[in-house]
């Protein structure tokens, strides 16, 4: 193409940058100054790719050319200019979405499952069981119910769980048929265990064949026990007074001791507040003292009940040990039992069994394998104890 033409064909923003090279002499062309918009602006290096495409200078303005429209493109982008943007009454009407065929976003809550007796438990979830032991234990937890009450007949146990499922009550049979004629109660306040157990172990040394021999053991227990409390950092001002409550049931036990501890006293000694709850806190920090002295035993069973993340013999005990209303499971049941060195049988009443059958969990702590056992039963959530006679003594 002559020259003439080819200029006549650029545009005027083009032809200002070609027009000076073309003045001179093709074999002065000046590459640099030819590919320099390109480089400057462009993305790619493509100079190389122009030498390789031009490498005479006859064929060099044709891809110089080719570039510099490249160029002018790249900026354009980097100028970020709009897109003409079309009149509103040439744009198409924006859709409308249907508002017939949608699904309700306010469904109606399912209906309630009915448990009665012919409801298999093995049908229910988790949380439909644990509402049904509920149900039955809300009487259990009421601020009315006394710390702990009269032995009553398993029988009044065993009505209240007529009208749920078959499982309990099977398995309430098969208690009374192992001569388990009674329960007495607890309130369900979180401390029920410890209140539990703290009860029947009185109670155990007051009606065993030598209570004074009985309560002298437990008393040295006891004392020999104080210094796991000193030693995980209790001031003895913090416990003394707690001990002294439960210390002073045991001295009232054996026929010289003054003031003579009778079941009927024994019994309303619990049912106050200030003497329940002290026995309740000595217990407590007994218990944390024990898992907090013993790390090999414990250590790999602390874990966060609701979380599952691993704690420290510390701060579990400080958690979920020593704050009253805390409930008790395996790993302070264990403890307890071996600081007072007890034998503890707990029977677990849970609905889980078809054929009535119920499991027994054992703490063997105390020096006689033979010694009688403190005897619980355990509802999910809630300790109860469980007695041979259907009716208390006087």
């Amino acid at each position: 193409m002559p020259e003439s033409n080819f200029e006549e064909s650029l545009s005027s923003e083009e032809a200002s940058i070609v027009r000076p090279s073309l003045a001179g002499s093709r074999d002065a062309w000046d590459l640099q100054d030819a590919f320099s918009h390109v480089i400057a602006y462009g993305p790619l290096q493509l100079l190389p790719l122009a030498l390789i495409l031009a490498p005479t200078a006859s064929s060099t303005l044709a891809v110089h050319c080719l570039l510099t429209a490249f160029s002018n493109y790249v900026m354009a982008i980097e100028r970020a200019e709009p897109l003409p943007t079309p009149p509103p009454d040439a744009l198409p009407p924006a859709p409308h979405p249907p508002t017939t065929g949608l699904p309700d976003t306010n469904p109606t809550e399912p209906t309630p499952v009915v448990i009665d007796e012919n409801t298999d438990l093995a049908s229910l979830t988790p949380a439909q069981l644990y509402e049904l032991n509920q149900n039955v234990l809300n009487e259990s937890t009421s601020s009315n119910r006394p710390l702990i009450a009269s032995v009553a007949p398993i029988s009044v146990l065993r009505a209240e769980y007529e009208a749920g499922s078959q499982a309990f009550v099977k398995q309430i049979d098969t208690l009374a048929q192992q001569g388990f004629a009674g329960i007495r109660r607890t309130r369900g306040d979180g401390d029920c265990f410890y209140r539990s157990l703290a009860f029947a172990y009185i109670e155990r040394v007051l009606r065993g064949p030598d209570p004074t021999l009985d309560a002298t053991v437990a008393i040295s227990v006891l004392d020999s026990a104080l210094p796991l409390l000193e030693g995980v950092g209790f001031d003895k001002f913090a416990y003394e007074d707690f001990y002294e409550e439960l210390l002073g049931l045991l001295k009232r036990i054996g026929p010289d001791a003054r003031n003579p501890l009778t079941p009927s006293a024994l019994l309303q000694a619990f049912q106050a507040p200030e003497v329940s709850t002290a026995i309740v806190v000595f217990l407590r920090l007994l218990t944390s003292a024990q898992i907090r002295m013993d790390p090999d035993s414990f250590d790999a069973f602390l874990f966060h009940p609701d979380f599952g993340n691993q704690m420290t013999a510390r701060d579990f005990c400080e958690t979920f040990v020593e704050p009253t209303g805390k409930e008790a499971d395996h790993v302070q049941m264990t403890a307890l039992s071996r600081v007072l060195q007890l034998n503890v049988k707990v029977a677990y009443l849970d609905g889980h069994s078809a054929d009535g059958k119920v499991d027994w969990v054992e703490f063997q702590c105390a020096p006689d394998s033979q010694a009688p056992p403190v005897i619980l039963l355990y509802r999910p959530g809630h300790y109860d104890i469980l007695e041979k006679r259907s009716e208390e003594e006087r």
